[in-house]
């Protein structure tokens, strides 16, 4: 049998389970098997320590994460929490911590990760748009009365000419032009998410039975802080086409209509 591998889309639209992560089977006639009567092919937990193995090897090549600083108290608050989470999760998973807790620290790591993301993006759209704004503000016309401005040190000389860009908030004054530069801690942080959704998805795929009971219980709560994300809605329908048990599958299914309530306004 191959060993699974969990493909990650940089659009966080899903999870892909590949050769050997179909659940189920055949029975006579090449109709399926029966899921209740089906055997827990991940019984044994041997995919799943497999593939923790992979997850405790990749952190050799873990990277700092880009400075906040220039962002804000809050952008600052939310990415050291991000990276504390990470930090925590490399922890437990290099000393091979029991299941739980990994998931206990995957579900932390994907809160945390998703909130920087979130601060990062609305702070990189702000930087593109007062960039637009500053560089068509034309100047006030050579001899006319301008209005009354705000003090001189919220506002920005326009090189090489008269008048003044628009007024830049303190914590982004001199990065207007500088996006790239915060494009690269969200592009770091959508990669911490992207790491942690992982680690759900292959304990809520792959786990011995009583472990992808414990992985749903998380990706709930996951749902229930975030709501109904296309990220969390991909989590769930993967791991209900992959899942064999009768019982988890039906579970699934309901998590999977809560959320979808949600998402169309029809429900908490």
């Amino acid at each position: 049998m191959s060993q699974p591998r969990w493909l990650i889309a940089g659009s966080m639209l899903g999870w892909c389970a590949v050769a050997g992560c179909r659940a189920g089977g055949s029975g006579a006639g090449g109709q399926p098997a029966a899921s209740a009567a089906a055997p827990d092919r991940w019984a044994d937990g041997k995919a799943l320590a497999e593939e923790r193995a992979r997850w405790k090897a990749s952190w050799v090549a873990v990277v700092a994460l880009p400075s906040c600083d220039a962002l804000g108290a809050d952008a600052r608050a939310k990415c050291d929490a991000a990276r504390d989470a990470r930090a925590r999760l490399m922890e437990l998973e290099q000393r091979d911590a029991p299941a739980a807790d990994a998931l206990d620290a995957a579900l932390e790591l994907a809160t945390r990760a998703l909130a920087a993301r979130r601060i990062l993006e609305v702070h990189s759209l702000e930087l593109a748009a007062l960039a637009a704004a500053s560089a068509f503000a034309p100047p006030f016309p050579s001899g006319s009365a301008a209005p009354p401005a705000p003090p001189a040190s919220a506002f920005r000389p326009r090189p090489g000419g008269s008048g003044w860009r628009v007024p830049l908030p303190p914590a982004l004054a001199g990065h207007a032009h500088e996006r790239p530069k915060f494009e690269d801690p969200v592009r770091a942080y959508d990669g911490i998410v992207r790491l942690a959704f992982a680690r759900l998805a292959g304990f809520l795929q792959i786990g011995p039975l009583p472990t992808r009971r414990l992985a749903l219980e998380r990706v709930r709560q996951l749902a229930e802080r975030e709501g109904p994300t296309p990220a969390v809605r991909a989590l769930l329908d993967e791991a209900h086409v992959t899942e064999s048990d009768a019982g988890q599958k039906g579970d699934l299914a309901k998590l999977r209509e809560q959320v979808r309530a949600r998402r169309d306004g029809g429900g908490g």
